[in-house]
């Protein structure tokens, strides 16, 4: 699936990224749209997929 987000300004999006990227239940985003510094780059694709990566160890060190 694909998608995109948009937030008016940086303060914005620095403010509703970790509420975005903590995900829900068993529902985790990623990407660069999840960057909270980089969204659009490469940069912020390669932060999203680490964030992504450490919630969802954060979950399974959990179980």
């Amino acid at each position: 699936l694909g998608g995109a987000s948009s937030f008016r300004s940086s303060r914005q999006r620095r403010k509703n990224i970790p509420i975005v990227v903590k995900g829900e239940k068993r529902v985790i985003f990623s990407g660069g749209g999840m960057s909270p510094y980089h969204a659009a780059w490469m940069t912020g694709a390669i932060e999203g997929a680490w964030q992504m990566i450490q919630e969802f160890d954060k979950r399974v060190a959990q179980i």
